[in-house]
Formats: C-alpha cells, sequence, structure tokens
C-alpha cells in the first residue's frame, strides 16, 4: 500500500479540484483498484481540452462519464482540429446535467447547430463563453453545403439561447447583436468580444438589472457616451482596438463621422476616429454611480495629448477605487501631469511612458519592455529599478536605458540581439523565458540559449530560412525542453528530407509545429514520421500547387488514411479553403494520437513508401504537363 492509499477519499477529491481532468487521469489512473475507484467516483471534473494531446483526450472520453463534468472547455484550434466534431461522437451535450460553465473556442459551424440548442437542457448551467473566430480568417470547407453564417447560427436560436439567458451569471461572446433582446435576471459579469456597438450594449443594461462587472472591446468609440444608467455595474472595462478605417461604420453615418471629425477645440479628444470631450466621458460614467473600477485602452489609434493629462482625469476618477489607462501617444510630456499628490500619495495610481504608450502600471511591473538602443522609459514610480519585471520584452541590437536594470520576470522574449552574449545576460534573467521568437541576427545564441534557458517550451524561428542557417552553428545540442516549434513558411518537401532530419534530431521532443510548406501528401507523411512526439502540426500548401486535378492530394479522407496506414496512429484533418469555391486548401491543420514504439519498423517502411510514392507523383505530374 502506497501513502497516497491511505488519503480518505474526501481528502483525495480535495486533492483533485486542483488538476485538470487530463492532468487527473495522467498522475493517479491505473496506480491500484483503489484509486481507479475513487477516480470513477470524483463528482466534479473540469474538464479543458485546449491544446490537449489527442490521447489524452479520448482518455478522458473513455474514462470519465459526462455526469461527473462540472467545467468544459472545448476547441477547434489549429492544435486540435475537429475536436468538438470528435467530442460529439463520444457524448450528447445533454448528457451533462451537472455541467455548470462551458466555453467553445473557435467551434466550427456543424457542432455549433448541434451544441447549442442542447444548452437549455443543462439546467446547472451558469457560465457560456463563445470565442467565436478569435479575428483568425474563417475556414470555410466548400463541400459542406449546409454551412450557415455565423449570425444567423445565432439569431436562429433566440428560443434556447432566451431560456438559457433566464440563468446564466457569466457570459462571453461576440454575439451582441442578439443579446440587445435577451432578459438576464441574473446576469452578473458580461463580456462583449470583437466590435460590439455602445448603442447595443445600452439596450442590454435595460434587461441585466443586476450586472456587476462589463468587458467591452468596442470597434469604435462613437456612441462611448451613450446615456443608459446601469445602477449595480461596479466594473467597466472598455478597449478599442480597431482603426476608423476598419470600423464598421455604415456609408450612411460616414458624413455624420467625417462631421465630427473637423478640427477641434482645445477641450475635444480624439477616440479613434471621433471627437469627446472630458465633460461627455465624466456624464458617461456618472450613468454608473457604484462603479468603484474602471480601465479603458485605446492600442492603435494615437489618442489627443490632452486625453492623456493627469489633471483632468483627476475630476473624473475621484470616486474610484482603481482607474487604468493605456493610450499610444506620441510623446511623454504629460507624464508630470500624474505626479501630483493625488495619483501619487492619495491614489497611488503609477503611471509610465515607453515605447510611445502612456499606461498606469500595475503592482509596480510593466506590462512588456521595447528594449532597443533608442529605448526610454518614464515614469512615476519613485524606485525604478522596481519596475523591470515585465511579463514580456522585445529586445533589438543594443540595449541602453537610462537606469540600471535588470530584468528578473520576463517568459515572452523576442530577441534581435547582435551584441555580445554577456552583456544580453546582464539584462535578463533568461532562466525565466518559456516563449522565445529569435531573428537571424540571433541564431548564433542558440549554443548559449539552449542551456540557459531550462523553462523554454515554445521556439519561434523568425524566416524561411532559418533551419539551414541554423543545422550551420556548430556545437547545438539537442533541446530537449521546447515542445512548440513555429517556422516561418519553411518548406518541408522531400527534397529537403535531410534538413528535416536534422532539425527532428535538434527538436526530439517537440509535440507541435506550425507553418511547413509541403506539395504532396507524401510530404506530410514523411515529415511527421521524423518527429515521434508530435501532437499536432499545421501545412501551407505551395503556392504552386493551384491544378485542380491535383485537389485529391489534400482529400482529409484519404491523409488521415495514410496516417493511420503507414504511421500507426490516429489523426483528424481540417482543411482551410481560400474561398468556398477553391477546391485545393490553402492550410491543413492535423491533431495525431500516439505513436506505439513498437511500431518505429513499420513507420520506417511507411517512410520508403513515400519517398516511392513521390517520384511516381512527380512522373505523373510531369507527363501531365507534357
Amino acid at each position: 500500500m502506497t501513502q497516497l492509499d491511505r488519503l480518505p477519499t474526501e481528502l483525495f477529491y480535495d486533492v483533485l479540484k486542483y488538476f485538470w481532468a487530463h492532468e487527473a487521469l495522467h498522475s493517479f489512473s491505473n496506480l491500484n483498484d483503489r484509486i481507479d475507484a475513487i477516480l470513477k467516483s470524483y463528482p466534479t471534473y473540469r474538464i479543458n481540452c485546449r491544446s490537449i494531446r489527442k490521447s489524452a483526450f479520448h482518455h478522458i472520453c473513455e474514462w470519465i462519464s459526462p455526469e461527473q463534468v462540472i467545467s468544459l472547455i472545448l476547441s477547434d484550434e489549429n492544435d486540435t482540429p475537429s475536436q468538438s466534431k470528435l467530442f460529439l461522437s463520444y457524448f450528447q451535450i445533454e448528457q451533462f446535467i451537472n455541467l455548470r460553465s462551458i466555453s467553445l473556442i473557435e467551434i466550427n459551424y456543424g457542432s455549433l447547430r448541434e451544441i447549442l440548442p442542447s444548452l437549455s437542457q443543462l439546467k446547472q448551467l451558469q457560465a457560456v463563453s463563445l470565442d467565436d473566430f478569435g479575428g483568425k480568417e474563417i475556414r470555410i470547407d466548400s463541400r459542406d453545403n449546409r454551412r450557415t453564417p455565423h449570425m444567423n447560427i445565432c439569431s436562429s436560436s433566440h428560443r434556447f439561447c432566451a431560456e438559457i439567458f433566464l440563468r446564466l451569471r457569466y457570459l462571453c461572446t461576440n454575439y451582441s447583436e442578439v443579446l440587445t433582446v435577451m432578459h438576464f435576471p441574473n446576469l452578473l459579469h458580461l463580456k462583449l468580444n470583437s466590435g460590439t456597438l455602445m448603442s447595443n450594449v445600452n439596450k442590454i443594461f435595460q434587461h441585466a438589472p443586476q450586472l456587476q462587472s462589463l468587458t467591452l472591446c468596442l470597434s469604435n468609440l462613437y456612441d462611448f457616451t451613450g446615456g443608459q444608467p446601469c445602477y449595480s455595474l461596479t466594473q467597466l472595462s472598455v478597449t478599442s482596438a480597431g482603426k476608423y478605417e476598419n470600423s464598421i461604420f455604415s456609408s450612411e453615418f460616414k458624413p455624420l463621422v467625417e462631421k465630427r471629425l473637423k478640427p477641434l477645440c482645445k477641450t475635444e479628444h480624439i477616440f479613434v476616429g471621433v471627437t469627446m470631450s472630458l465633460n461627455e466621458i465624466g456624464q458617461f460614467l456618472r450613468n454608473f454611480p457604484n462603479l468603484t473600477h474602471f480601465e479603458v485602452k485605446i492600442l492603435y489609434q494615437n489618442v489627443d495629448m490632452t486625453m492623456a493629462t493627469g489633471y483632468y482625469w483627476q475630476t473624473i476618477t475621484q470616486s474610484l477605487s482603481s482607474f487604468s489607462f493605456k493610450f499610444r501617444l506620441q510623446s511623454e510630456m504629460y507624464v508630470n501631469s500624474f505626479r501630483t499628490p493625488f495619483w501619487v500619495e492619495e491614489k497611488r495610481w503609477f503611471v509610465a511612458y515607453h515605447d510611445r504608450y502612456l499606461f498606469t502600471i500595475s503592482d509596480f511591473a510593466l506590462p512588456y519592455a521595447n528594449i532597443s538602443s533608442n529605448s526610454f522609459l518614464y515614469s512615476t514610480v519613485p524606485n525604478h529599478p522596481i519596475l523591470y519585471r515585465p511579463q514580456s520584452s522585445i529586445v533589438h541590437e543594443r540595449a541602453s536605458l537610462t537606469h540600471n536594470f535588470r530584468f528578473s520576470s520576463v517568459k515572452t522574449l523576442e530577441l534581435f540581439w547582435n551584441d555580445r552574449w554577456e552583456n544580453l545576460i546582464s539584462i535578463f534573467d533568461l532562466e525565466q523565458v518559456e516563449d522565445l521568437s529569435i531573428g537571424p541576427a540571433s541564431y548564433p545564441l542558440l549554443k548559449y540559449i539552449q542551456h540557459h534557458m531550462p523553462k523554454l517550451h515554445t521556439l519561434s524561428l523568425a524566416n524561411s530560412s532559418g533551419i539551414s542557417e541554423i543545422l550551420r552553428i556548430c556545437g547545438l545540442e539537442p533541446f530537449k525542453q521546447v515542445r512548440t516549434l513555429k517556422l516561418s513558411d519553411c518548406d518541408v518537401s522531400i527534397e529537403n528530407a535531410d534538413n528535416i532530419r536534422k532539425l527532428s534530431n535538434l527538436f526530439p521532443c517537440v509535440e507541435h509545429i506550425n507553418q511547413c510548406i509541403i506539395k504532396f501528401r507524401s510530404d506530410m507523411i514523411s515529415f511527421i514520421d521524423k518527429f515521434k512526439q508530435l501532437t499536432s502540426v499545421s501545412f501551407v500548401v505551395h503556392k504552386s500547387m493551384k491544378n485542380t486535378i491535383l485537389a485529391s492530394q489534400y482529400d482529409p479522407s484519404l491523409i488521415i488514411n495514410r496516417i493511420e496506414q503507414y504511421l500507426h496512429c490516429t489523426a483528424t484533418c481540417q482543411p482551410e479553403y481560400p474561398s468556398e469555391y477553391c477546391s485545393t486548401p490553402k492550410r491543413l491543420h492535423l491533431w495525431l494520437g500516439k505513436r506505439s514504439l513498437n511500431d518505429q519498423r513499420q513507420s520506417q517502411l511507411g517512410f520508403v513508401w513515400c519517398q516511392m510514392k513521390k517520384l511516381f507523383e512527380q512522373s505523373s505530374k510531369t507527363d501531365q504537363d507534357s
């Protein structure tokens, strides 16, 4: 009997609540009969299928019963294509009778049509998140004659949506237009993504009497000053990430907008192509008399200088417990307006200017740092060295800041460094870096990086010739810590097989790879065969492959069949077409199961077959051209 065996079942349940379902099963299943029985009876599993290994996904589906699940995250992103369809082959959503929270990330239309109507049957459901396409290019399958525009899916689902919303406490979605006619008597938290109109939000306020927090991503701030009060709201976050030329103004509104864009008096300010006064902002905030937390970000459009003046903001933020902002600005000259006793002593809201942005500082840490030979930072924090704890950083050439500094907490690093290695490690604690993007000038540093970044799990190469350049570096040892490799349109055709073999030896434990250029189905088989731990890969079809006769090369069922036949693992394949009229996909996303070590010999035979098949395909193409 192990020490773990002696734990009471209730205490074991307390331990399991800190694990996702796949982590719990991987850690504890098949140890002994008692622990297996506890896992079988645990009533509150949280399933997170985002970026999950395919083998772990099947383990969950085969082990856990739907009534044991209280939280579910499904994702059809590129590293888990067609996951929702596979999940629905195991379960029906209405079986999850104890489900409290569901998050659907880039789910394909067919699965949405099946999932959404079933949600109304889940009486315990209180939180729903519909992350549509995340701003990415929509995948269209030209053979799916049933596809429906995504707005129509939600609009046609009015009946069951209305029933769900009656009991929801949390909602995250892109579909603000549909929500304007819904009622949410119990909704506490609302997050609206991607191009929300404030006019829609004002209508939602009328039907959400208990709403406490609201997060908005607005396409524009044209009607930001709309006047619908919400007395229950205590937290408000507003982000505008769009530009005027890309906004969703219809033609009839453009003359009105252009009229408002005429030369402004000095008390007016630009919010993404429209003018506002601080009085208007103050009036808007007065619609929320119980507001205590306010955040506003304007990310890509320069704001008027007076928008960044501390003296003005002080007049409308007196009653707030927390206030944060981020504005794109061309000058640091207004930082001093935030050095008054109100900001520094009474509120202790500190402000910095860096890389053309003026922003508030949370917990004395920069959100990011862009370090180059002309970098500079201004802040109202009295002790500068404590500022240098950003989560991410971009480094260009040589770095020289005004103050002595060392970055001790950078996890995401973009490195374009042509200075000495000793100077780099004097600036960064590289042992904390988890995600590294590296440019050609920095490739020689890889021989040092592999031994100084033990936590590195994601490596991005900045140009398509990166593989050849890296393989020429002497003294490189395998990067066993890297799990995700991001290539920039790297050609992995069979004629480059030797480089790919060397690359697989350099990254023996990599699980996710993207941006590989292929021409034929055999290229995929050959490439996947070399990376034994690969669980997902995204291929880009070579631009020369436009002949519709070759479309069968990329048929998903044939690709899956060949992978199962020659690599002895299961797979799902999602083609991404440039248009509904094109028969040749632009990209192919594959999600792979685990390969057995006993199948290595057969796998090598499969590779030999691929090479022979490639020669046959090239010969056939030559005959067609002639």
